[in-house]
């Protein structure tokens, strides 16, 4: 992305505009020579729990859990399964910033 000087804003922008609403959804992305992004689906029954691609403003963000549940690094993706009052960094990236994973399906 960063030869095609492309965000990672401008990248999750373009997943938005193609329906995506979390990472967990997409199989494969590819960012094409023109500059266009294809993406493969999951299907539905096997989207797993995946990074939000919302705006920022959308998506509470945590340090401490609220909850029991799935979270996502908002760094690096990584999806963990976390306890409420959890306060831990990511174990791939070390970032301690993380919302709630989801795993919605695709409306189409």
């Amino acid at each position: 992305m960063k030869s095609q000087n492309m965000t990672e804003f401008e990248f999750f922008m373009e997943l938005r505009l193609l329906g995506v609403e979390h990472l967990g959804q997409v199989r494969l992305a590819i960012l094409e020579t023109n500059g266009q992004i294809s993406v493969y689906f999951f299907p539905d029954k096997l989207v797993r729990p995946g990074l939000p691609i919302l705006p920022e403003h959308c998506c509470e963000r945590f340090i401490k859990m609220p909850e029991d549940a799935d979270y996502a690094c908002i760094h690096c993706s990584e999806v963990v399964a976390l306890n409420a009052n959890d306060e831990i960094a990511c174990p791939r990236c070390a970032h301690k910033v993380w919302v709630k994973a989801s795993t919605a399906t695709r409306v189409t």
